[in-house]
């Protein structure tokens, strides 16, 4: 069993079998969360298998995902594009990273300065 915020080999293969399906006929990438949810399918799941390198993920507008499976009996499927004609690609995520726009971003590093460590106000400070 997978320790509390780790994703078991077994969730992985069974959203990865999900995404299978949906490519090979053609049908709409599913939602991960709110009302029309697939139920047992995460976005943590999808960015995982997107890193492994077994999909590939495309954001359009509208947030639009497309899904294109790279791995198994389905690879080079995807999952249905976005409807709207003037629709374009601004994120991918794939084994390489996750680009928006074309740029790698480098996940998990802040480019904003970061505050400095807490300390104790000074009687001075305290009296403004």
């Amino acid at each position: 069993m997978a320790a509390k915020g780790q994703l078991s080999p077994n969730s992985l293969d069974t959203a990865f079998a999900t995404l299978e399906v949906l490519a090979a006929d053609g049908r709409r990438c599913p939602k991960t969360s709110g009302p029309d949810a697939v139920s047992g399918l995460s976005s943590a799941q999808i960015s995982r298998l997107a890193n492994d390198g077994r999909i590939a993920v495309e954001i359009s507008s509208r947030n639009w995902r497309r899904i294109t499976i790279l791995q198994g009996a389905h690879a080079g499927k995807s999952t249905q594009g976005n409807p709207d004609p003037n629709a374009r690609v601004y994120q991918t995520i794939d084994k390489s990273g996750t680009r928006v726009n074309g740029k790698l971003t480098n996940d998990g590093v802040s480019t904003r300065r970061q505050p400095s460590a807490p300390r104790f106000l000074t009687a001075e400070e305290l009296k403004r």
